[in-house]
């Protein structure tokens, strides 16, 4: 049954998309395709029930953790970094109910996917119809503090071509405050200021190698 509803949300969109472009394509066309992609995405994602593989054993029972004692829930308490910590410290301050954990983020996420998009993409119907066919909606319902620190993230891009490091370092660090793997992609400013040649070639080459020797570690540290 989801991938029924997967396959009609993508050929939805696709023709939403189609029947928008049958004129010329405009920025208001493209505002009205994002913004039904939003509702469309941000309301399945927010209005789930035991769907994502740490809905039921790891962000639910954290959130009653946090109901219990809004106030007195520390940062210590909790494997969660501070962002998200506080973000649910805030919802469980004015609602009492886990199921808004999940629609705050679900429509946090899919708004700052769909702004994003907005800003940068040359082809927002590409781009939404990529975010489903490469799984980055589905991960949005699993990897929940990962997805928000990543779309953080993808706003830092931008510093990059302007060479600009220290909005690129804030844009970072926010997004570490949801998931600590975001502060991997500091070094990435560094290398995109390296020229690229057959030298830098062969150490992306190698740090490649090297990190998928090492991949069952990577992967613990992104999952936690």
């Amino acid at each position: 049954k989801y991938l029924i509803v997967y396959y009609l949300c993508l050929s939805g969109l696709a023709l939403l998309g189609m029947i928008l472009r049958t004129n010329v394509t405009s920025r208001k066309n493209d505002a009205i395709f994002l913004v039904c992609a939003f509702l469309l995405l941000g309301s399945l994602s927010a209005f789930r029930y035991s769907v994502g593989t740490d809905y039921s054993f790891v962000y639910a029972p954290s959130f009653e953790e946090v109901l219990a004692d809004p106030v007195g829930f520390g940062f210590s308490d909790s494997r969660f970094e501070p962002g998200f910590i506080l973000l649910e410290k805030v919802i469980a301050y004015f609602f009492q109910n886990y199921q808004m954990l999940f629609i705050v983020t679900g429509y946090l996420s899919i708004g700052l996917f769909m702004f994003c998009y907005w800003k940068y993409s040359s082809d927002v119907v590409l781009s939404v119809l990529l975010f489903l066919l490469l799984s980055e909606f589905y991960c949005t319902m699993n990897f929940m503090r990962q997805s928000l620190a990543g779309v953080i993230a993808l706003f830092a891009l931008h510093f990059i071509k302007k060479r600009k490091f220290l909005p690129f370092l804030i844009f970072i660090i926010l997004a570490a405050m949801f998931h600590k793997s975001a502060i991997l992609l500091i070094p990435i400013f560094f290398l995109c200021m390296i020229p690229f040649n057959w030298i830098t070639l062969a150490g992306y080459v190698i740090v490649t190698v090297v990190l998928y020797f090492t991949k069952k570690g990577n992967c613990l540290f992104f999952s936690k």
